[in-house]
């Protein structure tokens, strides 16, 4: 596990509590739960983020055309998942 200036942070946004009580959980049994944040919201309500392609982190065969992440069962042998990328937006005054 990577600590101090060599980790990143992971947010999981989703207006379902059940899958982010799994989310939790899971962080949990990896000892990853100091690196990962549940949020219970709507990402409609998040206009500073804008999302960001996963190409340059993942395989190319699990990135759809809109940049987004995708895990199929059948192709890919795991759970079907799905993720998004946001970036919060940088904005001057």
């Amino acid at each position: 596990m990577l600590h101090g200036d060599d980790a990143g942070m992971v947010s999981a946004v989703d207006l379902n509590k059940g899958r982010l009580r799994i989310f939790e959980e899971t962080a949990k049994l990896q000892n990853a739960d100091d690196i990962v944040t549940a949020v219970h919201a709507d990402l409609r309500n998040f206009s500073e983020f804008r999302m960001d392609t996963v190409a340059r982190y993942v395989p190319s065969s699990f990135v759809t055309e809109e940049g987004f992440f995708f895990s199929n069962p059948v192709k890919h042998s795991l759970d079907g998942t799905f993720a998004a990328r946001l970036v919060r937006s940088l904005t001057t005054s």
